[in-house]
């Protein structure tokens, strides 16, 4: 019943978008990483956008590379995307929810997500 952003994006007067450092990232921590600066981008976030640590292969604002978004109902798995629907009433993998071309049973967040393909493509 209420909107809610897909992990790692912070929901905004403008929707869903990445957290951003404000003010602008300099000096000796010239990168943006999850709202922070920082001097060098992190192993969960190692690729770069812009100034922007970003992962290229789960970040559905920049899956598989910068600027390639994902539509609202997929999410990035190994920098692809892919559809998926909530596994209703899932709280486990496997899932018997997540059937057809929606097979593969993921935890995405704190949910569980049935995703396209096999259960290899889970973000």
């Amino acid at each position: 019943g209420a909107c809610q952003c897909r992990p790692g994006l912070v929901m905004t007067a403008m929707g869903c978008r990445e957290p951003t450092c404000s003010p602008a990232c300099s000096g000796g921590t010239p990168l943006c990483a999850s709202g922070t600066c920082v001097g060098q981008c992190p192993t969960n976030l190692p690729d770069m956008c812009a100034g922007q640590c970003v992962d290229f292969q789960n970040d559905p604002l920049h899956c598989g590379a910068c600027d390639r978004i994902c539509m609202a109902d997929e999410v990035c798995a190994r920098g692809d995307c892919r559809h998926y629907a909530t596994g209703r009433g899932c709280t486990s993998c496997p899932c018997a929810a997540c059937v057809g071309d929606l097979r593969a049973c993921c935890s995405y967040g704190s949910d569980i997500i049935c995703v396209e393909g096999d259960p290899g493509r889970c973000p």
